[in-house]
């Protein structure tokens, strides 16, 4: 570029070559940089210097961790040291995880277990890697919640034709749901009690031939799979 490096600070200049000091070179950015060298009375020959990544890293570097006890597993992840550098410990913050008790060490893979993981007490925490010489890479483990989700009933409909009663909705957490029906008549006795699957999107719908339908409003009550809220609609006959 437009920079001079300074002699003896950035470089040295022997009879026969021309040294870049360490110092200098650790300060580019990393990709290509292009030097240009000028001699007295000569044209400039350029130099084009490649920097490489010379730091530690763990992949991945970002890991989610269950809340809920059923669900919690060991977390590995791989830690990739520079050149001779040695993972001497794991730290949350000033406090050292025990080897071989908090965590295990084979070769590149590092088995963060899940008796530690569980003490962090749902925040997200940023576990350092210590290493002898280089960066020191980080591992952030955030808490995630897997339990189950309520699904949500709406779009609930009865239509009546005949002796034929049919229900039709949807459920909130999709295809594949067993949701059920429970139908009472006017005087509040169960006439017909079903179960459909939903489809796609949620939807789901149930026809079914009653043997006989008293004057009056039919109840209708809808639940199913995770729903904590059933629902109820009515018809009139």
């Amino acid at each position: 570029g437009t920079t001079d490096l300074l002699r003896d600070r950035d470089y040295a200049v022997t009879p026969t070559a021309i040294i870049l000091k360490k110092a200098y070179l650790a300060g580019l950015a990393v990709g290509s940089t292009t030097l240009t060298v000028d001699f007295p009375g000569l044209i400039g020959q350029s130099l084009l210097v490649n920097v490489t990544d010379t730091s530690s890293t763990v992949a991945p570097s970002r890991v989610g961790f269950s809340r809920r006890n059923a669900a919690q597993q060991d977390i590995t992840v791989t830690l990739q040291a520079y050149g001779d550098a040695q993972l001497l410990g794991i730290y949350n913050g000033e406090v050292q995880l025990q080897h071989n008790v908090d965590y295990a060490l084979s070769g590149h893979t590092v088995t963060l277990k899940k008796a530690y993981l569980s003490t962090l007490q749902g925040k997200a925490v940023a576990l350092t890697f210590r290493m002898s010489s280089g960066n020191d890479p980080n591992v952030t483990i955030y808490p995630v919640s897997d339990e189950p989700t309520d699904a949500v009933l709406s779009s609930l409909a009865t239509g009546v034709s005949g002796m034929d009663v049919k229900l039709s909705g949807t459920i909130s957490t999709g295809a594949n749901r067993r949701v059920t029906e429970i139908v009472s008549d006017p005087n509040g006795v169960p006439v017909y009690i079903g179960q459909s699957v939903s489809g796609t999107g949620g939807s789901f719908e149930l026809t079914f031939t009653a043997s006989r339908l008293l004057t009056g409003t039919y109840t209708v009550k809808v639940g199913g799979e995770q729903v904590s809220d059933p629902q109820t609609i009515t018809f009139a006959y």
